[in-house]
């Protein structure tokens, strides 16, 4: 499977949002986080002896003793003294550090093996999905049970024209894409035409989210004339020749506002109409409420496709796609 376009896989469009943690989108399973950079060493003391006098010396006879020791004779005694107490620290500190990583690692594994154990629905589908020949290369997974309540909340727009497909679907498709994304171009090109047959028979319903993360290629104005379109029924017309026309898998497609309004033209909108609700205060709050979506449920990369419980953070084959669908329903 493909992965989705983030800054991960594409570490120029470094003014993408990074998103946050969230079930959907789960902390590096590693821990691994960078700190922002390295902070001084703290600054040890070395009992009974002077470092400042040590540092200011000009020469070893410039440290002198009451008792008429010579002065090199106590910098060389002190300076062993000194490596005797920092090695005999780091060999503690190793120890204490083994056994804190140790732990730390034994706390990890129990952590990750309790969260990687399969809840009874979960383990449902797994014996559906094997009872039909699948592996879980064939299919997309359910996610957790916090996770799907999750997508459960998402809101599917009803009356809105943001959906293709009747409401009582057994499935629910939710997309989350980024007109100027190169994987979302090739998840439109590969999948999108099957989705929206099976959207029209009555098996799916689809129900789409712009998620723009690709400002800076003008990704918002496609994302504000699909809302606009919306408002004529005509949304998903609208994005078919959007990327058809305009995206492509191997690069970010560029908009502006002439170029969406000549992809609104096409379609057969009413102008008048797009153009007044493209600019108007209400489709900028719908695009704004987009964004607060799915940063909320802490996407960070585009596509992201929910098929019923299941999470997709990218590209899959159109069977893997079907498959899933089809294991939903029978949970549904």
């Amino acid at each position: 499977m493909d992965r989705s376009d983030t800054p991960q896989n594409n570490a120029a469009d470094d003014s993408r949002p990074s998103g946050s943690s969230s079930p959907l989108n789960p902390p590096d399973p590693s821990g691994f986080r960078s700190t922002g950079g390295f902070g001084s060493p703290p600054s040890r003391e070395i009992p009974g002896v002077d470092l400042n006098a040590l540092n200011s010396a000009n020469s070893l006879s410039a440290v002198k003793t009451s008792k008429g020791v010579p002065g090199w004779a106590v910098v060389v005694t002190a300076l062993l003294a000194a490596v005797a107490l920092v090695a005999s620290f780091v060999v503690l500190k190793g120890k204490s550090d083994a056994t804190a990583d140790t732990d730390s690692s034994q706390a990890s594994a129990k952590a990750s093996s309790s969260h990687s154990l399969p809840d009874s629905f979960q383990q449902k589908e797994r014996a559906a999905a094997k009872a039909k020949g699948l592996t879980t290369d064939d299919y997309i997974p359910s996610v957790s049970e916090e996770s799907r309540k999750l997508i459960s909340k998402i809101p599917t727009y009803a009356n809105t024209g943001r959906t293709l497909g009747p409401a009582d679907a057994k499935v629910k498709i939710h997309l989350f894409t980024d007109f100027s994304c190169p994987m979302c171009a090739k998840f439109h090109a590969q999948s999108m035409e099957r989705l929206e047959e099976l959207a029209k028979s009555g098996k799916v319903q689809l129900v789409w989210h712009n998620f723009v993360i690709f400002e800076q290629y003008g990704s918002d104005k496609p994302a504000r004339a699909a809302l606009a379109a919306a408002k004529q029924g005509k949304l998903f017309e609208f994005a078919d020749a959007a990327y058809k026309d305009l995206a492509s898998p191997q690069d970010h497609a560029r908009y502006t506002d002439a170029s969406v309004r000549t992809v609104a033209e096409k379609v057969g909108l009413d102008m008048a109409k797009f153009k007044a609700d493209y600019a108007s205060p209400e489709v900028a709050q719908e695009a704004s409420a987009e964004q607060q979506l799915a940063q909320g449920l802490g996407l960070s990369g585009t596509p992201a496709i929910m098929v019923g419980d299941a999470y997709l953070p990218g590209v899959a084959p159109t069977q893997v796609i079907e498959n899933t669908i089809e294991l939903q329903a029978r949970e549904q």
